[in-house]
């Protein structure tokens, strides 16, 4: 299991983009659009696996070198293939009109289907049924159009499709998909101007403080990494006063 986290437009979803741009055939080959700007235009990917290396070598358009031997299947679910119609149908004076401005630009489906979270959640336990093994699943924002308790479900399911023998990335914003007793298991992404998106996978904890933070920290508070800093107070009466003062000083803690 690896769960990306980090702020929008740091490159989650383009890091899950990328492997499975690596690992699946009929992903479509980068163009110049995927190099950012002041760059050479030269993309290269690559991972070490156990019986070797696979790499993608590229200056679109000109040439793409790809070798993909010994790359494990992927199965790569993107966030907008998910999403239906997210008003129901409205007559109403002027409402149809409103309606327009949240209906994405995909064919209509019938408003009380099944939606496209429970739909992943039916797949990933179809999945797991199937007694799935040694694939790749790249997930974005597995948390989408789900309540809290099935968001706790489908991690569950996760996991265990983990511990039969499959490989689990995705990119989340959502701390019930964060577990503070497993920070290996946290890849944290960051961007700036002169190094680009970059990752940092924390090391994991002593078995003893795993122990300890898992007691200490739920899900809510899981939330810390999801934020860009930390207040942390000594009791009760900090945790109370804190936000009638950020209140009182115009600030919105995030």
């Amino acid at each position: 299991m690896c769960a990306f986290v980090g702020e929008a437009s740091s490159g989650k979803s383009t890091v899950l983009t990328a492997i499975w741009t690596l690992l699946e055939a009929a992903a479509p080959p980068p163009t110049i659009d995927d190099v950012s700007q002041g760059t050479s235009g030269r993309i290269h990917l690559e991972a070490e696996l156990e019986q070797g290396a696979i790499f993608l070598d590229a200056t679109p358009p000109d040439t793409l070198n790809l070798n993909r031997a010994g790359a494990p299947p992927v199965l790569f679910l993107p966030a907008n293939l998910r999403p239906r119609t997210l008003v129901a149908p409205a007559t109403g004076r002027g409402a149809a009109d409103v309606v327009e401005l949240f209906r994405p630009p995909l064919p209509d489906h019938h408003w009380s289907a099944a939606d496209g979270g429970l739909q992943l959640v039916a797949g990933m336990e179809r999945l797991l049924a199937s007694n799935l093994r040694s694939f790749v699943l790249l997930i974005e924002e597995p948390e989408l159009y789900l309540s809290p308790h099935a968001q706790r479900h489908l991690y569950r399911v996760l996991r265990a499709l983990a511990q039969a023998g499959n490989q689990i990335l995705y990119s989340t914003h959502a701390p019930v998909f964060l577990s503070v007793d497993r920070l290996e298991e946290l890849a944290l992404v960051r961007h700036t101007s002169d190094l680009g998106t970059t990752l940092h996978q924390p090391a994991p904890l002593p078995e003893a403080e795993s122990f300890r933070a898992l007691s200490e920290f739920d899900s809510d508070r899981a939330e810390l990494f999801l934020a860009r800093a930390a207040v942390l107070v000594e009791g009760r009466t900090e945790k109370l006063a804190f936000p009638l003062v950020f209140d009182a000083l115009g600030i919105e803690p995030r």
